[in-house]
């Protein structure tokens, strides 16, 4: 099943974040992919989540398939919308 949500940056994705938020997204069985500006990254994946380039400002949409796509979406979106 496919799950999609847009979210809204608050402040730029520095390296810890991006990192923390790579750690979320592995805990699920989903396929996650996080799209700013047209490119797409892994979310799974420190080094393509940083090559987005996210910074506040910017909606990035949050894309999940598999078993807990769902699960998985919701808890980023919750995750980057608490950050400062």
């Amino acid at each position: 099943m496919s799950y999609v949500k847009e979210a809204q940056i608050n402040c730029n994705l520095g390296t810890i974040a991006a990192a923390e938020l790579v750690k979320k997204a592995r805990a699920f069985d989903a396929d996650i992919v996080l799209t700013n500006h047209g490119k797409s990254a892994n979310a799974k994946n420190l080094y393509e989540v940083e090559k987005l380039g996210i910074v506040s400002g910017n909606i990035i949409t949050i894309s999940a398939d598999g078993p807990q796509a769902q699960q998985a979406v919701d808890h980023l979106y919750g995750f980057i919308n608490q950050l400062q």
